[in-house]
C-alpha cells in the first residue's frame, strides 16, 4: 500500500472517531438540558397544591437508637441506610412502628400524603408534616413500614409524589 493512502485512510478513522464522539456529546448535552428543564420548572409555591398520593423507598435499619428519649414519647427516631446512598440518615417515626422493626433488616417505607398546601420537595417536608394518626391538619403525611427482602437493585426507590 502506498504511504499516501495510509496516510488519507488514517486521517478518514481520527475524523469518523472524531464525528462520533461529538454525535455522543450532543446526545448527552440535551438529556442533561432537558433533565435541568425539567427540574428547575418554576412553581408557585404560594398556590396550594392538592396530594392524594404515595410512594415507596426501601432502608435497611441501622440502628434503632434504644437509649434515645424524645421529649414526645409517640415519637422515635432511628438510623436507617438507603441503598447506594452512602450515607446513613435519621428518620422519625411513631413509636407503635419502631416496636416492629429490628437491626439489619429491610423495609419498605410507604408514605401516603393527602391534603393541601404548598409544594412537597424533600424527606424533611415529608417528615414535618407526619402525623401519629387521622389529623385535622391541612395536609397530613401517614406512614407504613413492612418488611422486604429485597435487596440491591430490586428495592423500591419512588421519588416524592406531586400533587394532582
Amino acid at each position: 500500500m502506498k504511504k499516501s493512502n495510509v496516510i488519507i485512510i488514517c486521517i478518514l478513522v481520527v475524523i469518523i472517531i472524531c464525528l462520533i464522539g461529538g454525535l455522543f456529546y450532543l446526545n448527552n448535552y440535551y438529556v442533561n438540558q432537558i433533565d435541568y428543564i425539567f427540574y428547575t420548572t418554576k412553581v408557585d409555591e404560594t398556590k396550594s397544591k392538592e396530594y392524594d398520593c404515595s410512594f415507596t423507598k426501601t432502608y435497611r435499619v441501622v440502628n434503632l437508637l434504644d437509649g434515645y428519649i424524645d421529649e414526645v414519647p409517640d415519637w422515635s427516631y432511628i438510623i436507617l441506610d438507603q441503598f447506594q446512598n452512602h450515607s446513613a440518615i435519621a428518620i422519625r417515626i411513631p413509636s407503635l412502628l419502631k416496636n416492629k422493626l429490628q437491626e439489619n433488616k429491610y423495609y419498605e417505607f410507604t408514605y401516603t400524603i393527602k391534603g393541601s398546601d404548598k409544594i412537597i420537595s424533600t424527606m424533611e417536608d415529608i417528615n414535618k408534616y407526619l402525623v401519629l394518626d387521622e389529623s385535622t391538619a391541612d395536609l397530613k403525611v401517614t406512614l407504613n413500614i413492612k418488611e422486604t427482602d429485597k435487596q440491591g437493585l430490586e428495592q423500591v426507590q419512588e421519588n416524592i409524589c406531586l400533587p394532582k
